[in-house]
């Protein structure tokens, strides 16, 4: 299974525990293997994707808001950015969090 760790950054988080579990059917029957690798694969791209456009939201929103904030407008700065940054559950320390935080 050290395969996955090449195909994307977050394939090297996957555990075995979760690569065996995409590997059983809901009777915990074995599957294709090809067939387990395809579905982590998928999974992996669509969270990648997802991912991406909420980045591009908390950057677009970022942006909103500091300009918003450039002009007083602090109360719809921090109405549009909040529940934006809210999406976010980790990657704090990165570049676009640390900016929107220091806008809220």
């Amino acid at each position: 299974m050290g395969s996955f760790a090449s195909v994307s950054n977050r394939s090297a988080t996957l555990t075995n525990d979760r690569v065996q579990s995409i590997g059983q059917n809901r009777l915990g029957t074995p599957l294709d293997a090809t067939y387990g690798f395809k579905h982590a694969l998928l999974q992996d791209v669509a969270y990648d994707s997802l991912l991406k456009s909420r980045r591009r939201e908390l950057r677009r929103a970022t942006s909103l808001a500091r300009l918003w904030q450039g002009q007083g407008k602090h109360k719809q700065a921090n109405e549009l950015l909040a529940p934006v940054y809210n999406w976010f559950t980790e990657g704090f320390n990165s570049k676009d969090l640390k900016e929107a935080k220091a806008l809220l």
